[in-house]
């Protein structure tokens, strides 16, 4: 796990961002979140199923085939450069949620606000502002 003070504003830019996912009875549902930025960094968001709680990981250097679906409510974030990160945690000291803000290179125009929410066993991945 990594602390609250890492900052994502030298990775350059969001180049992809991709799910992994797990399955039972009621369906497929998100379980991981991995971003990756220009400058070659690679941040996980992955869900810890006994906790409810998000694991947070920079640099990971595991197969792409574990995050292989496109997570297409990201894909206003792509391209653009991440600005702030609020660490969210619930009332037993998990962090359960990531809420992730993303500027174009030249800090212009309207902020798109990616949330991502550990619940009921699976990761929501929410997408805020920038419309179109």
């Amino acid at each position: 796990m990594i602390s609250a003070e890492l900052s994502l504003r030298d990775f350059g830019v969001l180049e992809r961002a991709s799910a992994m996912t797990g399955g039972g009875e009621g369906g497929e549902y998100v379980t991981g979140v991995r971003f990756r930025f220009s400058a070659g960094q690679v941040v996980e968001a992955r869900l810890v199923e006994e906790t409810c709680e998000l694991e947070v990981v920079v640099d990971v250097h595991e197969s792409e085939s574990d995050f292989d679906i496109k997570l297409s409510v990201l894909d206003r974030c792509v391209g653009r450069a991440v600005s702030e990160i609020w660490w969210m945690e619930n009332s037993r000291g998990y962090l359960d949620g990531l809420q992730i803000q993303f500027w174009n290179e030249q800090m212009e125009g309207e902020p798109v606000l990616a949330l991502l929410v550990a619940q009921n066993a699976e990761i929501e991945v929410v997408l805020l502002g920038a419309k179109g």
